[in-house]
């Protein structure tokens, strides 16, 4: 994701604390990037682009379209946010800002000014979510165009200095992954950002997001709050591609049953189609009529076949790529491989045509509010401009409303 910063892309993602977590956990990588000349530089990036064709537009779309989420959100008075399968990523505490409390301030005056409950509950706050925010200095400006004295200074005082603005509110941002893994981030963190100030820490809170109720009871152990009037946003970012399909399901059903109605769930995923007869990192399984995913036997070992180790007891061989996909998604066979032979390969995806993802959305208890492929999003979040050369266009995004 700091690929198209250091290139100097003007649109590039905003994510100004990856590159200082990727050097920490890389520093013999890190050394090496900064001896590189800026052209030598730019050189090794062209040449990793042209081997994992649209990835990192792809990655730099993504982090925007995440970010908007839970800026959209914040605009909305949500003040809970979860943040599942995090790994190393830098959103809960990049966007734990008095930029994200001024925003939660407003929208909970503004729901005050509506007569609502100003805790973020409500159809109010959902629909607001739903139809997005926009540029936080712009959309609070607007907002509070016929709003108090209080609330206006608010809006004033978040559109002309964000950073300084003092907020009554705080959102509560909460970072949920193995127990290992968050340990390991809570340290990183620490070292990289010791100004906890500064930089609010989340909660960081260890659980297996397969143990539905052992989930459950370490949030609210942490603080959360899941009682039924309290909505909230909840992110799964870059990991259900790599779950085998039961477990990536098995997921999606936690995550249902940790929301309450209202909340919502953003997530991204490879497209189905690409594992239709059996894709890079294919699993064995295969839908029945209602969607459902049945176990069927592996496909017969190649005489050029891997296998690389599973979050469970299969084994995952990585055969051909399907030639429908490779019709379809021409950009898909090279990611696939290359991310397969570094031990992650592409394992499940999900559907993509509007009618079957609206019905595996609500076999989940979800209904649909996006859902977006990865050239719509790239598009989007580069000002509209056409980006030269590919795009993951085998990667969608989706935005669900718990039901």
């Amino acid at each position: 994701r700091t690929v198209l910063q250091e290139l100097g892309f003007p649109d590039a993602n905003a994510d100004t604390l990856a590159k200082r977590f990727r050097d920490a956990r890389m520093p013999n990588r890190a050394a090496w990037f900064r001896r590189l000349a800026p052209l030598s530089w730019k050189m090794y990036s062209r040449a990793s682009e042209l081997a994992l064709p649209g990835m990192f537009r792809y990655l730099d779309a993504r982090v925007r379209f995440f970010d908007g989420a839970v800026e959209r959100a914040l605009n909305a008075g949500v003040d809970q946010h979860l943040f599942l399968a995090a790994g190393y990523d830098t959103r809960a505490v990049r966007m734990a800002t008095s930029e994200a409390a001024a925003r939660l301030t407003a929208a909970k005056m503004r729901r005050q000014q509506k007569g609502g409950s100003g805790n973020g509950s409500g159809r109010g706050a959902r629909a607001s979510v739903a139809s997005g925010g926009g540029d936080s200095a712009k959309f609070l400006g607007r907002a509070f165009v016929k709003g108090s004295a209080a609330a206006t200074a608010a809006a004033a005082a978040v559109t002309s200095s964000p950073s300084s603005f003092t907020s009554p509110f705080a959102p509560r941002f909460f970072e949920v992954d193995l127990p290992h893994v968050s340990a390991a981030k809570r340290e990183l963190v620490d070292s990289v950002l010791p100004d906890a100030e500064r930089w609010p820490r989340p909660a960081f809170v260890g659980a297996d997001l397969l143990d539905a109720a052992g989930a459950l009871r370490a949030l609210e152990a942490a603080g959360f709050d899941a009682s039924a009037s309290r909505p909230c946003l909840a992110t799964l970012e870059g990991i259900l591609m790599y779950l085998p399909p039961r477990s990536a399901r098995e997921i999606l059903r936690t995550v249902s049953t940790l929301l309450t109605p209202g909340s919502l769930l953003a997530f991204d995923f490879v497209v189905e189609e690409c594992f239709a007869t059996g894709g890079v990192g294919y699993e064995g399984a295969s839908r029945g009529a209602d969607g459902a995913t049945t176990s069927s036997p592996p496909p017969a070992p190649s005489a050029t076949a891997k296998t690389c180790p599973a979050t469970d007891s299969s084994t995952y061989e990585i055969v051909d790529v399907p030639k429908e996909a490779e019709i379809a998604f021409p950009t898909y066979g090279l990611v696939a491989s290359s991310v397969a032979h570094h031990g992650e390969p592409f394992r499940s995806g999900f559907e993509h045509a509007p009618e079957r993802h609206a019905a595996l959305a609500a076999s989940l208890g979800f209904k649909v509010q996006e859902l977006l492929d990865a050239p719509k999003v790239v598009e989007t979040f580069f000002s509209g401009k056409k980006c030269t050369g590919p795009v993951s266009d085998y990667m969608a995004m989706a935005l669900w409303e718990k039901l």
